[in-house]
């Protein structure tokens, strides 16, 4: 394979910074509608089953997929327990 034939790097086209913040936001704020802790897991466990699916359908590995979730998710908690005690959690 040639330079000119290498395939472009997914993890360019799977990672874009500011969608991502947009998302992990939108994904918190709606994980705090939730009635429990184990509601907005659940939200967030769906809304990650789909980026799973999404990124491999790109070609993206499975360890670099498992990166980007947990990352994902912590930054997702971050934003909902901010300067908020949520479901009786400190």
């Amino acid at each position: 394979m040639t330079h000119s034939d290498a395939v472009p790097s997914a993890q360019i086209v799977a990672f874009p910074s500011a969608r991502h913040r947009r998302i992990v936001s939108f994904i918190a704020t709606e994980m705090r509608k939730k009635p429990s802790a184990e509601d907005a897991e659940e939200y967030l466990i769906d809304h990650l089953e789909i980026e799973w699916s999404r990124l491999a359908g790109l070609g993206v590995a499975d360890d670099a997929i498992e990166l980007h979730c947990r990352a994902f998710a912590k930054a997702a908690w971050q934003i909902v327990f901010k300067d908020v005690q949520a479901w009786g959690v400190a």
